[in-house]
């Protein structure tokens, strides 16, 4: 039997690089999908639906 140790990673990298929250660009799309789909639905002359069970999504 053998021990490896790894060494203690450091809390203060852990949205180093490209892990970075992208906290302005998800707030604005949290604004423009919905948005962008009541614009589809009224353009296309649909109504939204979300399916109730996996079984409606596609595969």
């Amino acid at each position: 039997m053998s021990r490896r140790s790894l060494p203690r990673s450091d809390p203060r990298r852990r949205y180093a690089g490209a892990h970075r929250p992208l906290g302005s660009i998800m707030r604005s799309r949290r604004a423009a999908y919905p948005a962008s789909g009541d614009f589809r639905h009224r353009f296309n002359g649909i109504q939204l639906q979300e399916p109730s069970d996996s079984k409606e999504l596609p595969a």
